[in-house]
C-alpha cells in the first residue's frame, strides 16, 4: 500500500492559511485521535518522519493538465501538462520509513523524502525540488541527489543542481529521495571467470556514487590474505594477459574511490583449464528463396571444443541482429513465411571458451506465388534539408515541411510549406523510405522503387531530369531481382538488390555512382563496380556526392567525393570512382552518411566517425576541419541506432535513450537552449520519453526526428518551413510531438 493511501482525505491543503495545521489538531483530543490514526496508517504503509522533526507533507490531485504540490518546508513537485494521463493523488512527505537502507558510509545532508505513489511513471519528466542541508557534509566531499530505482537500489539522479539549500532535478518516476555524500557503492561485483590456458579473462565492476571514480585492480595469490596492485589496471574492467595453469586460483578485486572515500569489491576467482580448440565454421548458411506460406531451413557445420550456437535474425537489412530464442542447434527453420519476411537475414554466432566466430548472413527471399520479388522492411523516418517523411504501419507515407522542388510529393507546384503531416497520394504498400537534400525514395513491397522531388541530375532514376512533384518510378533492373533498401543523397541515389549488388543514378562527376563508365551523370540506373574482396552488401547510405556500403562481413566500403576525408581512407586529396575498403575499424553492423561525415556502429556496439568535424559533429571531443581516418565517438554503452545530419549527429542506446552532438544554433541538440552553439561530445537528451526506437537527422541548418515507444514521432531543431510538424514555424529547442502522427 503506498504511504499516501490512508491519508488522501486527511492531508491539509498547503495554500489555505485559514485551515488548522496538523500541530493545531494535535493540541486537542481530536488532534490526538487524528494523529494516532494517521500514525497507524503510516506504520502500515512504510511512511513516517525519519528525523524526529514535525511532519512536513502535502498532497494534491493532479490530472492531465499538470500542476504542482509543495510542502511548508519547501519540498515541491511541478508536473507539466501531459505528464499524467488520469488524475492521480501526488503526495510529498519527509519520511524514510520503508525505504531501502542508504549506501554504506552515506552522509545525509537533509531528510529522506517519499514521493508517492511509488513507481508512478510520467509521460514527460517532472521537476522535483527538495530542501537540503549542504553544511552537513564535510569540506571536500561532493553531495548529490540519490533516488531508489525499480529494483530497490539507491542510484544517483543525473542532472541534479544545488542552489543554496534547495536541490532540483528532473525525473520520470517516483520513489524515495535523499541528498548526501557517500563513498562508492559496488552495484555490480566482479564475477568468477573460467578460461582456458592461453586465453584472457575479464573482470568488471560497476559503482554508484558521486564521480569522478578511480579504479585500482589488485591480485591475491594466497586466497585473499595479501593483495598486490596490478600495474596499469585503472579502468572499471580489467583484462588479464594470456593466462597459464600457474594462474589457477588467483583472486582479483577492484578498489573504487571517489572524493568521499574508497570501497573494495568482492574477490573474483580465476580458474584456468586446459586450452580448448577455438570454434570454426566449415559450412556457411546459404540463402533460401520461398513463396508465401513456405518454410526455409538454414544450416551450418562447425568445429571446435564444445561449441555453443546461437542463431540471430535481422529485419533491418543487417543493421541490427537479435537472438532467436531457443535457436541453439546447427539448423534453424523459418516457417509460415509472409511477404513482410522478405529480406530477413539469418546468421549464427558460435562460441566456446577459446573464442567466438560469426557466420556469414543468409538471405530469406519471400515472394507471392507467381511474382518475381518483394521489398524488405526498412527505415520509417527520414529528414531532408527542410522537410520530413514518415512511413505508417499501413504502408502509406506522410510528408511535411518545405515543398520547394516538389519535396512533399503532393502533385502540385505551389511550393507552399506544409506545417503538419499530409498524405502522399497514390502510394501504398511502402516498406522503406529515405530522403536527401530535396528528394525522397521509397521501396514498395513488390520491389518497385518510387521517388519525387529534386531531380536536376537524374537522381530519381526515372529516365528524366525534371522535378517530380508526385511519385515517379525508378528505372532499373532492381525490381526484377528484389530490393532490400534504398538511399538518396543530395544529387544521387542508391538501390540495394537482394543479391547484394547496388544500382545507382544521378550525379557522378566525383564518382558517387561507383561506376567509371558514367562520365558526369545518368538518369537511369547503373551497377556499382564490385571491388575485389567485396562481399554481398547488406546496408547502404548516401551522403553529399559520396556513397557508403556495408557488406555481410561487416566491412565498410566508400566512394565518391573526398574533399574532407569522408571516405575514411586517410587522405582528402582525391575522389574515388569505385568502392574502396575502410580499414582500422571493427566489423561494423550499421552505417549513416551525413552531408560530409559518416557514423558507423561496430559489432561491439560502439560508434566510429570520420570526415568533416566542423561543429564537433564527429563526437570525438575536438573541433577541427576534418578527420580522414575512423576514430571513436566518446560514447559508452551499446548503440542500436544512428543518424548523421548536415552538421549534427544523433544516436540511440539499447535502452532507448538518445544522445546528440554537433551544431546547436537552432536547437539541433535538444538541450532546451541554443547555447552553446555546438558540442563536440555526445550529450543525453533528457526531454524525450524512454524507449525511443529510431531516429533521423536532417540536412540544411538541421532538425531531428525520433520514434517513441507508442508510435508517436518527436521532432526538434530548425522549423523555418514547418519541418517539425507541430503546426508552427518556430524553432524547437526541445522535442515536441508531431501533430496527429502515429506510426503504429
Amino acid at each position: 500500500m503506498p504511504p499516501n493511501a490512508a491519508r488522501n482525505d486527511m492531508t491539509m491543503a498547503t495554500d489555505n492559511p485559514n485551515r488548522p495545521t496538523r500541530r493545531a489538531l494535535r493540541r486537542g483530543l481530536l488532534g490526538s485521535l487524528f494523529a494516532a490514526a494517521l500514525g497507524l496508517a503510516l506504520a502500515g504503509c512504510g511512511g513516517g518522519d525519519d528525523d524526529g522533526a514535525p511532519p512536513d507533507m502535502a498532497s494534491a490531485s493532479i490530472g492531465a493538465g499538470g500542476g504542482s504540490v509543495a510542502t511548508p518546508a519547501g519540498a515541491r513537485v511541478v508536473i507539466p501538462a501531459g505528464a499524467l494521463a488520469a488524475p492521480t493523488t501526488i503526495a510529498i512527505e519527509r519520511s524514510g520509513a520503508g525505504a531501502p537502507a542508504l549506501p554504506a558510509g552515506f552522509v545525509a545532508a537533509g531528510a529522506t523524502f517519499a514521493l508517492t505513489p511509488h513507481g508512478t511513471a510520467f509521460a514527460t519528466p517532472v521537476t522535483v525540488t527538495l530542501p537540503v542541508d549542504p553544511s552537513a557534509v564535510a569540506a571536500g566531499r561532493t553531495p548529490t541527489l540519490y533516488k531508489t530505482n525499480a529494483a530497490g537500489a539507491w542510484e544517483r539522479v543525473p542532472g541534479a543542481t544545488l542552489s543554496g539549500t534547495l536541490v532540483t532535478a528532473q525525473v520520470s518516476g517516483f520513489s524515495w529521495f535523499s541528498f548526501g555524500a557517500a563513498p562508492p557503492t559496488i552495484s555490480q561485483q566482479p564475477q568468477n571467470a573460467t578460461v582456458n590456458a592461453g586465453a584472457t579473462a575479464t573482470f568488471s565492476v560497476t559503482a554508484l556514487g558521486a564521480p569522478p571514480f578511480t579504479y585500482r585492480w589488485e591480485r591475491s595469490d594466497d586466497a585473499g590474505v595479501n593483495w598486490a596492485v596490478v600495474a596499469g589496471a585503472t579502468d572499471r574492467s580489467y583484462t588479464t594477459p594470456p593466462v597459464a595453469t600457474g594462474d589457477n586460483g588467483a583472486r582479483y578485486r577492484a578498489v573504487v574511490a571517489n572524493p568521499d572515500g574508497e570501497t573494495p569489491s568482492q574477490a573474483a576467482i580465476l580458474t584456468v583449464t586446459a586450452a580448448a580448440v577455438a570454434p570454426a565454421i566449415t559450412t556457411q548458411p546459404a540463402g533460401v528463396s520461398i513463396v508465401v506460406g513456405g518454410s526455409a531451413t538454414f544450416s551450418v557445420v562447425v568445429t571446435g571444443t564444445a561449441p555453443l550456437l546461437q542463431w540471430q535474425i535481422s529485419r533491418d537489412g543487417g543493421t541490427s541482429f537479435a537472438d532467436v530464442a531457443g535457436a541453439t542447434n546447427a539448423s534453424i527453420t523459418h516457417a509460415g513465411a509472409v511477404l513482410a519476411d522478405n529480406g530477413v537475414l539469418y546468421r549464427v554466432v558460435v562460441s566456446n571458451s577459446a573464442g567466438s566466430v560469426t557466420s556469414m548472413t543468409a538471405l530469406l527471399t519471400v515472394t507471392a506465388p507467381g511474382s518475381g520479388g518483394g521489398g524488405a522492411a526498412g527505415a520509417v523516418l527520414a529528414a531532408g534539408s527542410d522537410f520530413s517523411v514518415a512511413l505508417l504501419a499501413d504502408g502509406t507515407v506522410r510528408t511535411w515541411g518545405s515543398d520547394i522542388g516538389g519535396a512533399q510529393g503532393n502533385g502540385t507546384a505551389s511550393s507552399a510549406d506544409r506545417l503538419t503531416p499530409g498524405l502522399v497520394a497514390g502510394l501504398s504498400d511502402v516498406v522503406a523510405i529515405d530522403s536527401g537534400g530535396g528528394n525522397t525514395l521509397v521501396l514498395r513491397r513488390n520491389g518497385e522503387v518510387w521517388g519525387w522531388g529534386y531531380n536536376i541530375f537524374g537522381a530519381l532514376g526515372n529516365g528524366g531530369n525534371a522535378t517530380a512533384e508526385a511519385p515517379t518510378r525508378f528505372v532499373g533492373t532492381a525490381a526484377l531481382r528484389g530490393v532490400r533498401a534504398v538511399a538518396i543523397g543530395s544529387a544521387h541515389s542508391m538501390v540495394l538488390r537482394d543479391d547484394g549488388r547496388i544500382e545507382t543514378a544521378g550525379f557522378n562527376a566525383v564518382g558517387a555512382l561507383g561506376n567509371p563508365a558514367v562520365a558526369y551523370e545518368t538518369n537511369t540506373a547503373v551497377e556499382v563496380v564490385v571491388t575485389p574482396g567485396m562481399r554481398p552488401i547488406v546496408a547502404i547510405s548516401a551522403g553529399q556526392n559520396f556513397s557508403v556500403a556495408l557488406d555481410e562481413d561487416g566491412v565498410v566500403w566508400t566512394w565518391g567525393a573526398n574533399d574532407v576525408g569522408q571516405l575514411g581512407q586517410g587522405t582528402s586529396v582525391a575522389s574515388v570512382n569505385v568502392p574502396q575498403r575502410v580499414v582500422g575499424i571493427d566489423p561494423v553492423r550499421a552505417i549513416s552518411a551525413g552531408n560530409n561525415h559518416v557514423l558507423a556502429v561496430a559489432r561491439d556496439g560502439r560508434i566510429w566517425s570520420w570526415g568533416s568535424n566542423l561543429n564537433g559533429k564527429l563526437g570525438q571531443g575536438e573541433i577541427g576541419a576534418f578527420l580522414a581516418l575512423p576514430g571513436r565517438v566518446l560514447l559508452t554503452g551499446e548503440i542500436v541506432g544512428i543518424a548523421a545530419g548536415a552538421e549534427h549527429s544523433v544516436s540511440v542506446h539499447f535502452d532507448g535513450t538518445v544522445f546528440t552532438w554537433g551544431i546547436n544554433e537552432t536547437g539541433q541538440l535538444a538541450t532546451g537552449s541554443g547555447s552553446p552553439g555546438y558540442r563536440s561530445t555526445p550529450g543525453f537528451v533528457s526531454t524525450l520519453p524512454s524507449g525511443i526506437r529510431a531516429v533521423a537527422a536532417g540536412g540544411g541548418l538541421g532538425h531531428s526526428l525520433a520514434l517513441g515507444p507508442d508510435g508517436r514521432v518527436w521532432a526538434w531543431g530548425r522549423n523555418d518551413h514547418g519541418q517539425i510538424g507541430d503546426g508552427t514555424t518556430t524553432d524547437r529547442l526541445s522535442p515536441v510531438a508531431v501533430s496527429g502522427l502515429d506510426l503504429d
